[in-house]
């Protein structure tokens, strides 16, 4: 008989181990996370930061949050390759940390890349340089026709997404409607303006909405992930820099 059964108070009782982090109830350090935000908000450069954060590993810190040393590979589908390493030279300066760790890897707009199409190449990728984070941005790139809106369509990919994030942290970034306070009285849940079928944030481990100001100067990152509080950090940063930091402490929603 397969199907196993536990009394649920001698359960309780019983010692578990605490979920782990790649980033401190952001990232887990097994698991599938989504990052979403609307177009130019700023969810690519946060991306990008996180993961020369987790590459450099601590003492230093995301947002504040601690995070734990693991190699990375970002799959970049969108923009140039000469603005994306712009972009991770600028932030390594400001960061004030080497560039060029060696525990960052980019595979910039792969030709025909699609999931599950290329589920093997992508996790064969990931094993040669024993990656704990795979950053797949944006999602709509990987979807090779299937509709967002269609949790049918949607399985097969969702199902590459899950297996890839068995032994790592997987994080996708995808687009979010405008905020669900918008919407309606209604709609206040900041993750129904993910966009596409609710699968998507049904199927996240951790996900997370940016909400960025006019000026782009301040923005409110709300997590919610499956195993700790749901919370929220208030985001500032320079208008010559592209680094947001804490405008204060994280604040339990």
């Amino acid at each position: 008989m397969s199907l196993v059964i536990r009394d649920l108070a001698e359960a309780a009782r019983t010692p578990h181990e605490a979920p782990r982090w790649l980033v401190e109830e952001l990232i887990p350090e097994r698991g599938l996370s989504v990052l979403a935000a609307a177009p130019k908000a700023g969810k690519t450069l946060l991306s990008m930061a996180l993961a020369m954060a987790v590459g450099a590993g601590s003492p230093h810190r995301f947002l504040g949050r601690k995070i734990s040393r693991s190699r990375v590979l970002l799959v970049e589908m969108e923009g140039s390759e000469s603005s994306l390493i712009d972009r991770a030279t600028r932030i390594s300066i400001e960061r004030a940390e080497p560039f060029g760790s060696g525990e960052v890897y980019v595979s910039h707009r792969p030709r025909g890349f699609s999931l599950p199409q290329s589920f093997a190449e992508l996790n064969s990728a990931a094993e040669e340089i024993d990656a704990g984070l795979i950053v797949l941005d944006p999602l709509a790139s990987l979807l090779n026709g299937a509709d967002e809106n269609s949790a049918a369509s949607l399985a097969p990919i969702l199902n590459a997404l899950a297996e890839l994030s068995r032994e790592r942290a997987v994080l996708v970034i995808h687009h979010s409607s405008k905020p669900a306070s918008d919407k309606g009285a209604g709609a206040r849940d900041p993750f129904a303006s993910i966009r596409g079928s609710s699968a998507i944030f049904a199927a996240a481990d951790s996900a997370a909405i940016l909400d960025t100001s006019e000026d782009g100067l301040r923005a409110k990152l709300t997590i919610r992930p499956r195993d700790a509080r749901r919370s929220i950090i208030d985001l500032e940063r320079d208008a010559e820099g592209l680094l947001w930091r804490n405008a204060s402490a994280p604040a339990v929603a």
